[in-house]
């Protein structure tokens, strides 16, 4: 016998042993192992964008580099207030007449060897471009679209650690183009910047010196970026959300003992706002199985019409999971998922009415058995039966033999 104890323990273990299911937009600060990282990055093939957010919200998810940001942010706000400049002599050479004042030595070098109508000037201004400041300006830049991006593909939030990382984003666009810092160029970060911003006094320079090289550590080696996730790894904060990402990741690992190469092709992106299907499995016949998570494919029509008619309220249901499977020329078919972490048998048993309702409101567009499922971190009285339209699963069973066969069965 299996305790429900036993069976949330295992699932929290999985989860927690798979580093993809670590990025999750509602997130806080949660360590793992370098050993673990690596392995991520080993298995890692989304694009290269993905991986750039992923080790950005790793960076700032850490909550002593969210106090780092605030402080560079104050910090730059008080030395904009007074930049540093220096003087610059810039020389002119006029010929018949001039402006300015005249430099004698270079006028008279002229004179002597007969060109009597040129005269050079030395004109003297002040200038804000400093090698340490044009570091705080590129660091200050790189801070401004890595917010902005983990804003836009819904990594950052205002819940949890996204919140005092999406404040600074104003104050970083206000210190960039309504300071004396938007007269200072972006450049390549050298040796020359970082050797004057470590021997400049104002400490605005050593926070932003520092945002430096924790960028450069983001983006070096294997082992060097490992290192760097495992000391700010995302990991879901709500445990119903984590539970979703273990059976979802429990699913494509199922499909992937079903659907194996060299006759199907898999490809994975990270769960990020804006993406296509976590999983993606492909054959040469042009048959395709599609994983969804959180995504809507077929609109619950009837039930968004009669709320928005009677209560004037707008917004859709949609599963937790989707399995879409497509044949070529032929209609979509689905497999919809409800996940529902819970002890308590009333919360269980609405989990199952929600599935049984999108059986009713997809039912055209789904498999023949099953229809929909309903996983759980609990123990049903009954495993689930060949030909049943919606069935519960424990997660002890899941992705259950059922499911998987009906999926075999209609990719053909």
């Amino acid at each position: 016998m299996t305790l429900a104890a036993d069976v949330a323990e295992n699932w929290e273990n999985y989860v927690r042993s798979r580093f993809p299911a670590y990025l999750f937009p509602s997130a806080q600060q949660a360590r793992i192992s370098e050993a673990e990282a690596l392995r991520f990055l080993r298995h890692f093939s989304g694009d290269a964008a993905d991986l750039e957010l992923v080790t950005d919200a790793s960076l700032f998810a850490a909550p002593e580099k969210q106090e780092a940001l605030h402080a560079l942010v104050r910090e730059t706000a008080d030395l904009s207030r007074n930049l540093p400049s220096t003087a610059v002599v810039h020389s002119r050479l006029w010929d018949g007449a001039y402006r300015g004042r005249l430099d004698v030595a270079g006028t008279l070098a002229f004179h002597v060897a007969g060109q009597n109508t040129r005269f050079v000037t030395r004109d003297r201004h002040r200038t804000h471009i400093l090698a340490q400041t044009v570091l705080v300006r590129g660091v200050l830049e790189r801070l401004l679209t890595s917010v902005r991006k983990l804003r836009e593909q819904g990594v950052a939030t205002r819940e949890h650690w996204g919140a005092r990382v999406l404040d600074v984003e104003s104050e970083l666009r206000q210190l960039l183009h309504h300071t004396p810092l938007r007269h200072v160029p972006a450049a390549l970060i050298g040796t020359p910047h970082v050797e004057a911003a470590r021997a400049a006094r104002h400490r605005a320079y050593g926070l932003a010196l520092a945002w430096h090289h924790w960028f450069e550590e983001a983006k070096g080696s294997p082992s060097e970026r490992a290192k760097h996730l495992a000391k700010g790894a995302l990991a879901p904060l709500v445990d119903d959300k984590r539970f979703e990402v273990a059976v979802l990741l429990r699913l494509v690992e199922g499909l992937r003992g079903i659907l194996a190469e060299p006759d199907w092709q898999f490809e994975h992106s990270a769960i990020l706002a804006g993406r296509d299907a976590v999983a993606t499995f492909r054959r040469a016949d042009g048959t395709m199985v599609e994983v969804l998570f959180n995504q809507v494919r077929f609109p619950t029509l009837r039930r968004d019409d009669l709320l928005a008619r009677y209560f004037g309220a707008k917004g859709r249901m949609r599963p937790d999971i989707t399995v879409v499977l497509t044949r070529p020329e032929e209609a979509p078919q689905a497999l919809v998922v409800e996940v529902k972490l819970s002890k308590s048998d009333s919360y269980l048993r609405s989990g199952l009415e929600e599935a049984l309702f999108y059986r009713h409101e997809f039912g055209p567009h789904l498999l023949d058995s099953p229809m929909a499922v309903l996983v759980a971190d609990t123990v049903f009285h009954e495993a689930p039966k060949e030909g049943e339209e919606v069935i519960a699963c424990s997660w002890e069973r899941w992705p259950d033999p059922v499911v998987l066969r009906a999926i075999e069965r209609t990719c053909g």
